[in-house]
C-alpha cells in the first residue's frame, strides 16, 4: 500500500478528481520503483488508487518501458487491477497505439427549485482575451509568446517595467507573465505596481514571475500567484498559462495569503502538532460542534503552507485537502468568521471541488483561532450538504468553541 494520500500527492489526486477518463505515466512496477525515485515515472498501482480515491471513473495506463513485451505488458495491467481496493469501480486498461476512446459531452444539468444554475462556460472566448508578457531576455520573450501563442491568446510584448503596466492598463489581460531576473524588469517592483492599478485585484488577474535560472525558496509574496523556474519547456509554459486563465472561467477562487504568511506558518509548525494523533480532547470538541448545529462535519483545522490539515474531524475522511481547495484558508486571510448559507450562489466557492465533487458542500460555517501575536494558524469549521441560515447567536457559539479549542492547542498534554 502507499499509505495515505498526503502533500503534492493529494493535490494531484484532487486535479483527477471525477475524471471520464485518466491517462497515466505507469512505467514501474512496485518492486522497480524504490530503484527509480526521482525518475519522474509512477507505477500503475499508485495511479489506480489515486483514480479510486477521488472518483476518476476510467484508467489508461501508459509510457510503457521499452523493454517490456505484450506479455509483461499485460500481466502488469493485470497486477495492477487486482491492487484495486474493495468496492473500486475504475476501469483500467493498458493504452495501446491505435487504439480510440470515444468521450461523449453530458447534457446539462437543469437546477433545482430555487436554485441557480452555474453560468455557462464558452473556451472560445477566452481566446481572445489578451496576455500581457514582460522580458527584456529575446529568448526569454519568444518562449513565452510562442507558448501562449499557439493557443490563440492576443499576446502582448513589453521589454521593460513601465511598457507592462501600460499595457497591462490598455488590454486589461487575461494574465501576466514577467521574467524575473537581473535584466531591466524589476519584475516584483513590476508586479506590486501592477496591484496598484485601478480595478486590479490578485483573485482576478493573475501575474507569474518567470526565472531563466532556479529561485531559492518558495513563493511567499501575496503579489505573485505563481513563479515558474529554470528549466523552461514550451509545454510547461504553456500548461501553467492554460490553467490560470482558465481557472478564471470558473467561480472557485483561492484564497490570499496573509502579510504575514511566513510568520503565520511558524507559528502553525511551531504548535507542534501537525501530523499527530488524534487526541480525545480535540474530538470531543468536534463531536459537540457536530451535534450543537446538527450538521454532518465539524472540523478542528490548521491552516500549513500548502495544505489544511485535521487535527479533530467528524464526518470527513481526509485527513487533509490542498490548501487551494480550503474554505478555511479564505477565513483567515481576512481574520473574521466566515458564514457561506450557499456555496452555489458565492462566486469564490460555487465550482470548487469540495462543491462540486462527492462532498457536495453546500454550507459553511468557520472562526480563525488567532495567537496572541496576532498569528490566524487555524479554525473551527462546520460544514453541510444543504444550504443553511445561521444567525448570529449562532457565529456567538461557534466563536465560543473556537475558543476552546484554541486554548487546547496552547496547551500541551500532560
Amino acid at each position: 500500500g502507499y499509505g495515505v494520500i498526503a502533500g503534492e500527492d493529494l493535490h494531484h489526486a484532487e486535479f483527477l478528481a471525477n475524471a471520464d477518463l485518466v491517462i497515466h505515466d505507469a512505467q514501474y512496477t512496485p518492486a522497480e520503483f524504490p530503484g527509480k525515485i526521482g525518475w519522474g515515472h509512477s507505477t500503475g498501482e499508485y495511479a489506480a488508487l489515486l483514480c479510486a480515491t477521488k472518483g476518476a471513473r476510467r484508467l489508461a495506463l501508459t509510457h510503457h518501458d521499452p523493454t517490456r513485451s505484450d506479455e509483461e505488458l499485460d500481466a502488469l495491467v493485470e497486477a495492477v487491477k487486482r491492487s484495486r481496493s474493495a468496492g473500486s469501480t475504475v476501469e483500467i486498461f493498458g493504452a495501446a497505439e491505435g487504439s480510440a476512446i470515444e468521450l461523449r459531452g453530458r447534457a446539462p444539468v437543469a437546477p433545482s427549485d430555487g436554485e441557480e444554475g452555474s453560468a455557462e462556460v464558452r473556451p472560445a472566448e477566452f481566446l481572445h482575451r489578451a496576455v500581457v508578457i514582460g522580458a527584456a531576455d529575446p529568448s526569454i520573450s519568444a518562449l513565452l509568446a510562442d507558448a501562449i501563442g499557439t493557443d490563440g491568446f492576443d499576446v502582448h510584448l513589453a521589454d521593460n517595467g513601465k511598457a507592462v503596466l501600460e499595457l497591462v492598463e490598455k488590454t486589461h489581460p487575461a494574465l501576466v507573465m514577467i521574467e524575473d531576473s537581473a535584466g531591466a524588469i524589476d519584475a516584483l517592483a513590476t508586479c506590486r505596481a501592477i496591484r496598484r492599478l485601478p480595478n486590479s485585484d490578485p483573485q482576478t488577474l493573475p501575474v507569474v514571475l518567470v526565472s531563466p535560472k532556479p529561485h531559492p525558496g518558495a513563493t511567499t509574496e501575496p503579489e505573485v500567484n505563481e513563479r515558474l523556474h529554470a528549466p523552461l519547456y514550451k509545454a510547461f509554459v504553456q500548461a501553467r498559462a492554460r490553467a490560470w486563465i482558465l481557472r478564471q472561467a470558473c467561480r472557485w477562487e483561492r484564497a490570499p495569503l496573509a502579510e504575514d504568511e511566513e510568520k503565520r506558518i511558524e507559528a502553525v509548525q511551531g504548535l507542534g502538532l501537525l501530523d499527530t494523533p488524534a487526541e480525545e480532547r480535540f474530538d470531543r470538541l468536534t463531536r459537540l460542534a457536530a451535534a450543537a448545529f446538527r450538521v454532518p462535519i465539524a472540523l478542528v483545522t490548521l491552516i500549513d503552507r500548502d495544505r489544511q490539515w485535521f487535527k479533530s474531524r467528524q464526518g470527513l475522511p481526509a485527513s487533509e485537502i490542498h490548501r487551494d481547495l480550503s474554505f478555511c484558508a479564505h477565513a483567515l486571510a481576512s481574520r473574521q468568521p466566515l458564514i457561506v448559507p450557499d456555496t452555489l450562489h458565492d462566486p469564490r466557492f460555487a465550482d470548487n471541488p469540495m462543491v462540486t465533487g462527492s462532498h457536495r458542500i453546500r454550507f459553511y460555517a468557520g472562526y480563525p483561532m488567532r495567537l496572541e501575536d496576532g498569528s490566524c494558524v487555524g479554525t473551527l469549521c462546520l460544514l453541510d450538504t444543504r444550504p443553511r441560515h445561521f444567525t448570529a447567536r449562532d457565529t456567538e457559539t461557534l466563536r465560543d468553541l473556537a475558543e476552546v479549542a484554541l486554548q487546547e492547542l496552547l496547551t500541551r498534554p500532560a
